[in-house]
């Protein structure tokens, strides 16, 4: 009975929480983007790397399985290489690709988003 308190709690107040849920600021914090970066320790292998990420979700009450599906977390690794000169790994990965692919999936989440989410 633990597990689903808190589904019920949602429930039992729907009125009251769908009052309280401001779409239209969840939606506007929500952002997917490419992040790059590494780490470099001298005397040891550098790491290089790059990933697509989600923000803004953690504005979701956790409960709401409704809305955490409109606006997924999502975290997808796209770079990652280890090697013992720095500047090559950077200059080995181009991020083009990737970023293009951040920014459709971020459009493309975002306008089904409204559309199923009506506004």
């Amino acid at each position: 009975m633990k597990e689903t308190e808190p589904y019920l709690k949602i429930l039992n107040n729907l009125n009251e929480y769908l009052k309280k849920v401001n779409f239209k600021e969840i939606l506007k914090n929500y952002k997917i983007e490419l992040y790059k970066g590494g780490n470099y320790k001298p005397g040891r292998d550098h790491t290089a790397y790059a990933y697509i990420e989600s923000i803004g979700h953690d504005s979701i009450n956790e409960y709401d399985l409704y809305l955490k599906d409109l606006l997924p977390e999502i975290k997808i690794d796209t770079y990652r290489e280890t090697g013992v000169i720095w500047s090559k790994k950077h200059e080995d990965y181009d991020s083009e690709k990737d970023e293009k692919y951040a920014l459709n999936l971020h459009k493309s989440i975002k306008y089904r988003a409204k559309l199923l989410y009506n506004i």
